[in-house]
This record gives C-alpha cells, sequence and structure tokens, in this order.
C-alpha cells in the first residue's frame, strides 16, 4: 500500500475533542486539482497514538463492516455535493486507524474509500466529510 498524494488544496483540517471516553472527530478535505492516487485502502490515522478501546469496539482489521464509528460522505461534483456524492459510514480498520467505506448503489455493494472510488489523483473536484466517535483506550468517562 502506498499513501496518496493530496492535489490542490481548498480546505484540509481535522477537529478532534475529548468527551470522558470518547474521542469526536470531524474531517473536512477538499481539493480542486489531482494529487496522485496511490493503492489501497485511504486510512485515516488517529491523532497523538491514541488507540481505539478494543474492550467497547470489535476490531478485525480490515475494515469492520459490524462496527460503526460515525459516517462520511465524499463528492466529485465540481458544485460540491449532488448526484456525484456517496455516503457511507466510517468503521476501524486497526487500533490506530479508520476508514470510510461507501455504499454504492444498485444493490447491497459498499466500497472503501480509496484509489478506485474517488481516487485523489482522479478527480480533481473532490469533497471528503467525516464525523466519527470513537472510544479510546485508557480515557475514563464521567
Amino acid at each position: 500500500t502506498t499513501a496518496p498524494t493530496k492535489g490542490t488544496t481548498i480546505r484540509d483540517r481535522v477537529l478532534v475533542r475529548r468527551v470522558g471516553d470518547t474521542a469526536e472527530g470531524r474531517i473536512e478535505y477538499e481539493q480542486s486539482s489531482t494529487g496522485s492516487n496511490g493503492t489501497g485502502s485511504y486510512l485515516i490515522n488517529l491523532p497523538n497514538d491514541v488507540k481505539i478501546d478494543a474492550t467497547k469496539v470489535h476490531i478485525t482489521g480490515g475494515g469492520n463492516l459490524e462496527t460503526i464509528l460515525g459516517y462520511c460522505s465524499v463528492s466529485n461534483a465540481a458544485s460540491g455535493f449532488g448526484a456525484s456524492q456517496r455516503k457511507g459510514i466510517i468503521v476501524p480498520y486497526t487500533a490506530t486507524q479508520i476508514m470510510c467505506q461507501l455504499y454504492i448503489p444498485g444493490g447491497e455493494n459498499s466500497a472503501a474509500f480509496d484509489a478506485g472510488t474517488f481516487g485523489l489523483g482522479t478527480n480533481a473536484n473532490l469533497v471528503f466529510i467525516a464525523d466519527y466517535s470513537i472510544p479510546i483506550e485508557g480515557w475514563a468517562g464521567n
């Protein structure tokens, strides 16, 4: 797996806050020209060396569709969201990484946000938004 490179960035921010034993976060990314696709699923590293609490979240590796940590949306339309938009779920990939699994219309199909599905090197006008809530190992609840 090789990481993608971002295109010309319009916005690129990650907001995270601690609420008891949970990290609540929002990711906003938008580009106006292509970068490079890389290979494999686009994985999101958790910040500050935190780990998903495996006593509260089932982590199987490779994107567990049984555990929904949040929601995501990707669009490649120049005007933002619309017909070229796909919505999905945020799922654990490893104890320190999450990924966006997108719903693909036309049946019970899904695909990871990756080089082949809204790739950063394929789509000049790309918008990715994600909101998540993740129990963190070692954080005590209120």
